[in-house]
């Protein structure tokens, strides 16, 4: 729970129906935890109910693209990162508990909670890549999730939010913006139907009109989700 960011917080609620009820239990549930000493600070304590407004989604630029596919090509853990949060649309709290069992290669599929859901081929690719990278460094650890550092080979516990974010350091997009951009490239490819978009990249409802309203001329407002 120390490892809880803002942005962790924001992500969740992006996916959840009731945002306002529960931003109060989180924010609750925080406060518990710091005022027993367990974790540091509060990471729900500027979120508050009634003020959850978030900017639109936008595309991220060809070139800035290109520079981390050129960074990605240099890195074996960036080039997984890069392929599950641009092509799948996992947000990084989904990338860091995600399961070495829940990628299956032989059957080209992967899972996403309770929904199994096709492998494309470079994502398969950067997947094995990243494998033998991983199977190589740490050959003998027990973590059951996919992305591993020194310290989590020796533990069961995910890779932390910070060490995800600096990944990209230098580079002109994140984990977060390559899958909102994925998003945004499917409403505008294939139209604005939430519904479709909520099922596809498993997205409440909010969310999902969040992005097709990003797309349409009156996208450029301010909403919420």
């Amino acid at each position: 729970m120390r490892q809880v960011t803002p942005e962790d917080i924001t992500d969740w609620l992006s996916k959840r129906n009731n945002v306002q009820r529960e931003i109060v239990a989180l924010r609750d549930m925080f406060k518990t935890l710091k005022s027993q000493r367990l974790i540091f600070a509060n990471p729900a304590r500027r979120i508050r109910p009634g003020n959850t407004l978030v900017n639109p989604p936008t595309p991220v630029a060809e070139e800035q693209l290109k520079q981390v596919a050129r960074a990605a090509a240099e890195s074996p853990v960036l080039l997984a990162v890069v392929a599950l949060a641009g092509i799948h649309a996992l947000f990084p709290h989904e990338i860091r508990m995600l399961q070495d069992s829940d990628i299956e290669l032989s059957n080209g599929r992967l899972r996403r909670g309770e929904v199994s859901r096709p492998l494309d081929d470079f994502t398969a690719e950067a997947i094995r890549k990243y494998r033998r990278y991983r199977d190589a460094r740490w050959p003998d650890s027990a973590n059951p999730h996919l992305l591993l550092t020194q310290q989590t080979a020796k533990r069961e516990t995910p890779v932390s939010d910070f060490w995800l974010k600096r990944l990209f350091k230098g580079l002109p997009a994140t984990a977060d913006s390559l899958r909102q951009d994925r998003v945004l490239e499917e409403v505008i490819a294939a139209g604005p139907d939430p519904l479709r978009i909520s099922t596809m990249f498993n997205l409440s409802a909010q969310a999902s009109l969040r992005y097709t309203r990003a797309a349409s001329p009156a996208g450029t407002e301010t909403t919420t989700g």
